[in-house]
């Protein structure tokens, strides 16, 4: 504004006078500076000022640390990524509104990022400012504890720690055929919360279900899938489907394993071995756009979170957290049993039956089962009997028969039809002999080949033939191990005779019973779908009805129901506070309730089993196993009805599992499976609630936990914290007790039965000596107490005769036990006569009548007591008829006895 200046002609030099403003706003402004001469002349000319935005904005971004999210990172949009985003703050001296950008990715991942922000201003001026975000694993993990438990003393010391490693991993597993069996979810605790198998897909998914992953005792590990598997679309299907196994996920690598049951880890290398489903990896999932060979992982680590002889379960984290999970069980071994043979003299199309029993699943249609017969004593190798027609089997009876109209005649309840029975025109007689092989090998046989059967102890001419229920089928031939009935045993049966079907005197379907194992002990209804069924006959005794899987959650009242079968021979029903009602039963609904007399266990029962029959029965009103309203005249629609007796039939049985059926009306049937109930030791309770305990982190996944459990648990509570430690050093920890008790009764030995003798007609004081005596051979002895006192009931006298005394004993937890003996007082002890020592009689020359009075006076005077009888009345004496013997003048004579 100074620079400008004016000049007159007239005054020379003059002031100049300007319309600037006060502040010149951005942009241009067009100043006119004006002046005026002593005349009053003006002039005026004008310039532009422009005012612009030369200054950059200015940023301000500190440092900072955030915590990890999960093995990837933290994502930009986490709450405290994004508020280190948003802490960048700009300051322009022109614009008030500057927008910050930045080149955040979007996870941050653990470790330390760079971020550039950058600010322009309106006048395109430009700042950067870089802060660094360092993403640590600052989180601990989660430890999820067991519950708590109370186990029992082993003894004083508490109870020890039993070692797990007795459970091997080693052998053929397969998915267990359950719901949720497969499982996925979002973390371990959570491993079926997203997705799990039904019931149905155990059918819909047998190719799947009845896959092998093999643990050799080698270390060497095998998928065995067979013909067919379960594929996905990624394995380059339309849909899922079953179909031929994909490499590398067809077994066809060699592959290894190691478990390490301190931590479960169970990996397994090889490309394409898996367990349960072949796209999960420690990565995440193989997909559609994934190629089988070049993707599969070389390795795959698992963790095995439960083990025992007969189940496993194993998860895998695929991503973060997320968890699938599969359930296996030991699987057994596929077989085909010959287990009946039945020759009749019917006419043609003759009954010419052979039973086979299938163990596992078998596929009959591949050509891998082989059915040799010995024709009149041929070798096996000339005549095959085409048993195709059978097609896929699991764990049932199959049957080769000549005429299936005549079967259903002659076995009206066995449920032969189509799909359990192939028909053949190839002729066999009573004298033939058959064998099984499986892939070459036999496996079953019945006869001996190149041997014709008359005259031979398996000779089965109009007869029958069976493998004794229980024995072991190992491939060999053994009369022993088989009931043939006597030559023409069947001329008298047969609907084709005009008499009674053979089903009076065949049963069918009755060798898988397992006469070694005993029916003693707890059983539960199995925990599975199908558990209880209901159909039309044996065979299809879950026709009509059978309970789901949700069921076994629905009525958990009923599912956990024990029949309770004693080496004694009594039966108990074992419900506790609730079970499953019907409206039969008084509630208006199916509901789970207080157990309703008298099927409520309060009724003493009784139970004999014939292990060669199957044969159950249960005498008390309302004993029951599986449901209570099934009898053998129908179905109770009253408690009051309830019968005194029920007949119920064991058609398989084990050490852990055992099929019960019962017909209520005709051939209708209903159906019961039931697990045993295994007593678990303290010690081995212990072990699987330290082995119960799981950590999840959030960063590296699964982690081994570790506790500070002792090795022996004493007696109370113990605290137990389980631990895990993440790469980063951060430590969870949960926590869950274990309380000792004393529940063992102790052991009681009465006193072997005794003989005292009586003290008087009232017979032995308890404080006598001898009995003292007697009361001090009882013992007792007990697992924590080392002292104990023992009492008795016997009464403070003991007549004469027999008395039952009952030892008891206690402990300080309170178990008590008791023992009887029997002591018999009896008197034992010989009356007191008494008589003078010596006596003289005067007498005649020729001796003294005894009917004197000096002698008749002496016996008199003679008494006798007893401490039992008291005073004795009859006294008897071997006094002689006459003395016979004097004294006279010192000498001694002797002479016969006068009047």
């Amino acid at each position: 504004m100074a620079a400008a200046s004016a000049v007159d002609a007239g005054d020379g030099v003059v002031s100049v006078s300007n319309d600037a403003p006060a502040v010149f706003p951005l942009g241009t402004t067009t100043v006119t500076f004006s002046a005026v001469d002593s005349l009053g002349n003006s002039g005026s000319s004008s310039a532009v000022v422009t005012v612009e935005d030369q200054t950059p904005p200015v940023i301000t971004v500190a440092d900072a640390t955030i915590a990890a999210t999960d093995a990837n990172g933290t994502l930009a949009t986490a709450t405290d990524a994004a508020a280190f985003l948003d802490s960048a703050t700009v300051e322009d001296n022109v614009d008030s509104n500057v927008t910050v950008t930045n080149d955040a990715p979007d996870v941050f991942p653990i470790g330390d990022t760079v971020v550039t922000f950058t600010a322009t201003d309106s006048a395109d001026l430009t700042a950067t400012a870089t802060a660094t975000l360092t993403v640590a694993d600052v989180t601990a993990p989660v430890v999820t504890a067991p519950d708590s438990i109370t186990v029992a003393a082993t003894d004083a010391s508490g109870t020890a720690v039993s070692s797990a490693a007795s459970v091997s991993i080693v052998g053929d597993w397969k998915l267990a055929p359950i719901a949720g069996a497969l499982g996925v979810g979002w973390d371990a605790a959570n491993a079926t919360g997203w997705w799990s198998n039904s019931a149905d897909d155990v059918t819909t998914r047998a190719c799947l279900f009845d896959d092998i992953f093999r643990f050799g005792e080698d270390g060497s590990f095998s998928n065995v899938m067979g013909s067919q598997t379960w594929l996905e679309g990624w394995q380059g299907v339309d849909g899922e489907q079953c179909g031929a196994p994909v490499a590398p996920h067809d077994g066809s690598n060699s592959a290894t394993y190691t478990h390490d049951a301190s931590t479960g880890a169970l990996v397994l290398t090889g490309k394409g071995a898996h367990v349960g489903l072949p796209k999960v990896y420690n990565g995440g999932e193989l997909s559609n756009s994934a190629d089988p060979q070049a993707d599969a992982p070389d390795s795959i680590t698992y963790t095995v979170t439960e083990i025992s002889d007969s189940a496993m379960t194993i998860q895998i984290q695929y991503n973060g957290d997320n968890t699938w999970q599969f359930k296996l069980v030991k699987a057994v071994a596929n077989s085909v049993s010959i287990t009946k043979v039945i020759e009749t003299d019917a006419s043609s199309p003759y009954i010419k039956t052979v039973e086979l029993y299938v163990t596992g699943t078998v596929d009959f249609s591949d050509g891998s089962v082989v059915m040799n017969y010995g024709k009149n004593g041929a070798a096996f190798a000339d005549n095959q009997i085409d048993i195709s027609g059978l097609g896929v089997q699991t764990d049932t009876y199959v049957y080769v028969i000549r005429d299936l109209t005549l079967m259903q005649t002659d076995f009206p309840s066995a449920g032969l039809s189509a799909s359990n029975t192939v028909t053949t025109g190839t002729a066999t007689n009573g004298d033939d002999s058959y064998q099984i092989t499986m892939d070459g090998a036999v496996i079953s046989q019945f006869g001996v080949e190149n041997e014709d059967g008359t005259g031979t102890a398996w000779e089965h001419g109009d007869t029958y033939a069976e493998r004794k229920p229980g024995t072991e089928d190992d491939g060999t031939f053994s009369v022993d191990h088989w009931t043939i009935q006597a030559l023409n045993f069947l001329d008298d049966y047969g609907t084709y005779n005009g008499a009674a079907a053979l089903e009076t005197v065949i049963t069918l379907g009755n060798w898988k019973t397992d006469s070694t194992a005993s029916i003693v002990g707890d059983w539960k209804l199995a925990p599975m779908a199908a558990a209880l069924g209901v159909g039309w006959d044996a065979a299809n005794a879950t026709g009509w009805w059978s309970n789901s899987a949700d069921d076994v959650t629905t009525r958990a009242c009923l599912f956990d129901d024990i029949f309770r079968f004693g080496e004694d021979g009594s039966f108990s029903n074992v419900m506790g506070s609730e079970t499953w009602l019907e409206g039969w039963q008084g509630v208006d609904s199916d509901q789970c309730g207080t157990p309703v007399a008298p099927h409520d266990g309060s009724s003493s029962a009784t139970y004999t089993h014939d292990a060669s029959t199957g044969a159950l029965v249960l005498t008390g009103k309302g004993a029951h196993v599986g449901l209570p309203k099934a009898f053998n005249g129908g179905e109770l629609t009253t408690p009051a009805d309830a019968p005194d007796s029920i007949t119920y039939t064991v058609t398989e049985i084990s050490d852990s599992a055992m099929t019960v059926q019962i017909n209520y009306f005709d051939t209708y049937v209903w159906q019961y499976k039931f697990a045993k109930v295994v007593a678990v030791s303290g010690s081995d309770a212990i072990a699987a609630f330290l082995a119960g305990a799981s950590a999840v982190d959030n960063v590296d996944g699964t982690l081994p936990v570790t506790n500070d459990g002792p090795a022996v648990f004493p007696l109370g509570e113990t605290v137990v914290t389980f631990s895990a430690t993440d790469a980063a050093g951060n430590l969870g920890t949960a926590t869950a007790s274990v309380t000792v008790t004393d529940q063992t009764a102790p052991e009681i030995t009465a006193p072997a039965d005794g003989t005292l003798a009586a003290t008087d007609a009232a017979g032995l004081a308890s404080s006598d000596a001898s009995v003292q005596a007697w009361f001090a051979t009882a013992t007792a002895t007990d697992n924590v107490d080392s002292s104990l006192t023992i009492t008795n009931d016997a009464p403070e006298v003991l007549p004469i005769g027999d008395t039952v005394v009952t030892f008891s004993v206690s402990d300080a937890a309170g178990n008590s036990a008791s023992a009887t003996a029997t002591v018999t007082v009896a008197d034992l002890t010989a009356p007191v006569i008494t008589a003078p020592a010596t006596i003289t009689f005067l007498g005649e020359n020729d001796g003294l009548a005894v009917s004197d009075a000096q002698v008749t006076d002496f016996l008199a005077s003679i008494t006798a007591t007893d401490n039992v009888d008291g005073a004795i009345a009859t006294i008897t004496n071997d006094v002689p008829r006459c003395v016979t013997t004097w004294r006279y003048n010192s000498n001694l004579h002797r002479s016969g006895c006068g009047g």
